[in-house]
């Protein structure tokens, strides 16, 4: 499995998700250089080859697949960035093989959450972009993404 290493920082990438509920489509504006990938579903974690960096998501998740659920997010949130552990080529990496994550949605929050929307106070929680929240498991894995775009997601 691919893993990931946490470095907490008071800097991260300022821009803002946003979700077209037309087309389904999540974005990060300001669109940087991203040659790898970590797939999720179909939402993409990018990272910059040079400094092993995420620094984007985009990627396609139809309101239609979301799960209605009240969320609690992370509280154990720090500001910070996400590294890939190890040589990795240019292209796209699926994290999900074994099984697709399911997307949460919570209307009052406006989060959305891929993956485990479970929280343990041994995982570390990193905003790496604004509004945009990687949760890493004790084993380097990432555990879920929550995503908190803009404008609000209409349901």
């Amino acid at each position: 499995m691919i893993k990931l290493n946490v470095k907490f920082e008071d800097k991260i990438i300022n821009g803002q998700a946003t979700y077209n509920s037309e087309d389904g489509n999540l974005d990060f504006i300001p669109k940087l250089n991203s040659d790898i990938s970590l797939l999720i579903s179909y939402i993409n974690i990018g990272f910059d080859s040079i400094q092993m960096t995420a620094n984007q998501v985009w990627g396609f998740t139809p309101k239609e697949s979301w799960h209605k659920k009240n969320l609690i997010s992370p509280s154990n949130i720090q500001k910070g960035k996400i590294e890939l552990e190890g040589d990795f080529e240019s292209g796209t990496w699926r994290l999900d093989k074994k099984e697709m994550w399911l997307t949460y949605y919570d209307s009052e929050q406006n989060w959305l959450c891929f993956g485990d929307f479970t929280n343990d106070s041994s995982d570390k929680c990193v905003e790496f972009l604004d509004n945009v929240v990687a949760v890493i498991d004790n084993d380097q894995h990432l555990k879920s993404l929550w995503v908190k775009p803009k404008p609000e997601i209409k349901r």
